[in-house]
């Protein structure tokens, strides 16, 4: 990170402020990308798409859970922090087939983060 992780301390600083709303929302997760998969059998809808092993974070920013696997259609690197969601609907129509197994995708990479002042 450019900025020596102040700006992901700040998101995760914004983050944990607005806990309660995260516990209750979990569609979105900000998580960490540790790897890439590679399967030679998937499901068709699959093909063409990169597959990412992301490491969820807490409010602290550090690891929770279990990793997941979550399509990247951004170009996300590898430790970058990615915002994934866990809708499968959107997962879905990214694909392009309503019967695709897909539930994961990243709908953003985290680049800097700025807290806002309210007046």
């Amino acid at each position: 990170m450019r900025d020596g992780g102040q700006s992901e301390n700040l998101l995760i600083r914004k983050l944990q402020q607005n806990k309660s709303h995260i516990e209750t929302r979990q569609n979105m997760q900000l998580a960490r990308v540790e790897g890439s998969m590679i399967a030679t059998r998937k499901h068709p809808s699959l093909n063409g798409w990169r597959l990412l092993i992301c490491q969820p974070l807490d409010a602290d920013g550090k690891a929770e859970g279990t990793p997941i696997i979550a399509i990247d259609p951004h170009g996300a690197g590898m430790h970058q922090t990615v915002i994934v969601s866990s809708d499968g609907s959107a997962a879905r129509e990214a694909v392009g087939d309503p019967s695709s197994p897909v539930r994961q995708i990243i709908v953003a990479i985290v680049d800097e983060a700025t807290e806002e002042r309210v007046a």
